[in-house]
Order: C-alpha cells, then structure tokens, then sequence
C-alpha cells in the first residue's frame, strides 16, 4: 500500500500505521527483554564465579589442615613411625609382630577408656536361690 497516493483509503492507511507501531513496539519489547536476560546471566554466572573460587579456597584450606594433622590412628604412616620409634628398644621381628598386632586391632588404645562407664548390673537373691537346703 502506498500511504501517498490521493487515493488510499484512510481506514486502511490508519490500520497499516497501528500495525507498524505495534510491530516496532514488540520489536523494542523484545530486544529489551533479551537485554535484560542477558544482564542477569551476567549476574548469575558472576554469583556462580565467585561460588566456585570460595569453595576452591575452602577445599584448598581444608586439604592444607589435613596435610598438617596428624596421622591417623590406623594409617600407614603412623605405624611406620611406631616401628622407626622402637628401632634400637627390640629386634625386627618383635617390632614387626608389635606392628602387625597394632594394625590388626586397628582402634587406639585409648579408645578401651574413652567410654563412658557404666554400672554394674547386680544380682538380687531370691529366698529360693542356688544351694538352698529343703525342708
């Protein structure tokens, strides 16, 4: 349709105009929307930067205290140091069998007392008890 022809018909001239001024209106619409998506993918993926770096530092600082912890109980190398600690004290094969009862219980010594202790249950005697004469 041609808008300056003397012959077009107003009506239709209005409708092509509302129609173009609703398309440009969708086009802004959407390219300020797809605007905004992309601002807050920005935010999210710097959120899940910064989410990932403090979770590296926490992993890394946690494997630091690790490696300065000692031993655990049941682990290699604090068996290796018992044996190098009893070196000169018995021969090989008493360290050896030292280590290998060590390893094979597997739970510290101290744990035989870390408990609680509880009560000792207590018998009561009946009138009919073990060893009781008849009549």
């Amino acid at each position: 349709m041609d808008v300056n022809s003397p012959g077009a018909d107003p009506n239709a001239v209005s409708e092509a105009l509302a129609r173009a001024e609703r398309d440009r209106a969708e086009a802004d619409r959407q390219r300020t929307a797809g605007n905004n998506d992309g601002i807050e993918a920005g935010v999210v993926m710097g959120a899940a930067g910064r989410e990932d770096r403090n979770r590296a530092a926490e992993v890394e600082a946690e494997n630091a205290a690790a490696k300065q912890a000692a031993p655990l109980y049941d682990s290699e190398e604090r068996r290796q140091a018992f044996a190098s600690s009893l070196d000169g004290k018995a021969d090989a094969e008493t360290i050896n069998a030292r280590i290998v009862a060590d390893r094979d219980q597997a739970t510290p010594p101290t744990e035989a007392i870390a408990g609680k202790p509880s009560r000792a249950k207590t018998v009561k005697r009946g009138n009919a008890g073990v060893g009781a004469s008849a009549p």
